[in-house]
């Protein structure tokens, strides 16, 4: 406390500063004290009210007064409370929060980046690990004279399956908003539904829809109202949506509009037991484009592997998809496709692909075409990958090509 003092009385400095902080640690593990803001809930919406409990203790004999605490808006606590050893002093607080408080989202992810880089505004948040507390709170301590301010960020218990844990309290859209196909494929003026996907996230919500359309497009009815009775309820909100004449592509922004606030976000979580929860919100934005595509065909196979998009762009092009199992690949199964598309990583996943490649194979000698996407070298399913001899074993990194300005030369032009 006599040196706290004494940096006290010392001209203001960054480095006196961190060295002041540094002490106020010092300080606090020695009295060992400790202060708490616990929340009703580990997540909350603009608006919305919210109790939490606001708590200190410490182990030390020694004279030290809870005089305040300073929240977003207010300070709290009217009276000095005194605190013991060993007697955890607290209060019940309430508070309506903020319409303007920003949604949870990493700052590095707030704007959008380009290729292989991101966009921050603020420069001074560039480098810190974790975004600033979305409320801080402040707690005020009063030992023999001196004044401590503890700062702490309030968190929330969440009920998982092995039990409690803490959580770091996330400010939430009352809606989230996500799309069937995040890239829309147009001919040039066509008209085609587009729909959103809204989901009350706290709740019921209530509101409108909107989409920022760009210049050349134009979509009926411009605005929609949606409503959900509880939490989780969905609803499909649709649109019919006229492309402009000629080739192109645009972004266009979805938001929905409750209480008077906007709101245009998505909603992803990433849980795994090493890590704490990640909640991203980020923008509703899809992606449309205008292109005359020609097509041969009306329906394509498609035989599933690691997971891809390739079946919702099939679609996108016009084309009805037909999933297939090993049992489908034969010549009388698989008449009338276009063609057969083979999924990423099938050869991996799949182990229903080697016994059943004969009847593909014969299907492409009586005249059908099989596109195969890329597999890994090692634990593959089948020896053969194709109708003539074909290996992809090896080591990967020396069989990847990694230059894609290299010049391609094909060997039979006219194959």
């Amino acid at each position: 406390l006599a040196i706290r003092k004494k940096l006290g009385s010392l001209a203001a400095d960054a480095l006196i500063e961190d060295r002041r902080a540094q002490l106020g640690r010092i300080l606090q593990a020695c009295l060992g004290l400790t202060a708490e803001a616990r929340a009703d809930r580990v997540e909350v919406a603009p608006q919305e009210k919210i109790n939490w409990t606001l708590s200190a203790a410490m182990t030390a004999k020694l004279p030290v007064k809870w005089v305040a605490t300073r929240l977003r808006t207010r300070e709290v606590l009217g009276a000095a409370v005194e605190l013991k050893p060993a007697n955890r002093a607290e209060i019940k607080v309430d508070e309506v929060v903020p319409a303007d408080v920003p949604l949870t989202q990493p700052y590095w992810l707030r704007e959008a980046g380009a290729a292989g880089i991101f966009r921050v505004d603020e420069p001074r948040l560039i480098g810190t690990a974790e975004n600033a507390p979305a409320f801080p709170i402040e707690f005020v301590f009063d030992i023999a004279g001196e004044r401590l301010v503890l700062p702490v960020e309030w968190y929330g218990i969440e009920k998982t399956a092995k039990g409690e844990r803490r959580r770091r309290v996330d400010v939430v859209s009352p809606v989230a908003l996500s799309f069937p196909a995040e890239v829309v494929l147009f001919a040039p003026g066509a008209s085609k539904d587009f729909a959103v996907e809204v989901t009350a996230v706290r709740f019921g919500a209530e509101g409108r829809l909107g989409v920022v359309w760009p210049p050349g497009w134009s979509a009926t009815p411009t605005v929609q109202s949606f409503r959900l009775a509880r939490a989780g309820e969905k609803t499909l909100v649709r649109f019919i949506v006229k492309a402009p004449t000629t080739a192109g592509g645009a972004r266009i922004t979805v938001f929905a509009e409750v209480n008077g606030t906007r709101y245009s976000n998505q909603r992803a979580e990433i849980r795994y037991d090493h890590i704490p929860p990640q909640l991203l919100q980020p923008p509703a934005r899809a992606r449309l484009v205008v292109a005359d595509v020609a097509k041969r065909g009306t329906e394509v196979g498609y035989l599933a592997g690691a997971g891809d998009d390739t079946a919702r762009a099939l679609d996108q092009l016009g084309y009805r998809v037909r999933n297939l199992s090993g049992a489908d690949l034969t010549v009388e199964k698989l008449r009338g496709l276009a063609a057969v598309v083979i999924g990423v990583r099938a050869f991996n996943e799949r182990d229903d692909l080697a016994a059943n490649l004969p009847g593909l194979f014969a299907w492409v000698a009586s005249g059908g075409t099989v596109i195969a996407q890329y597999n890994r070298p090692n634990g593959l399913s089948a020896k053969e990958l194709g109708p003539y001899p074909l290996s992809i074993q090896g080591s990967a990194p020396q069989l990847r090509v990694t230059d894609e300005n290299a010049p391609v030369r094909i060997l039979a032009a006219d194959h």
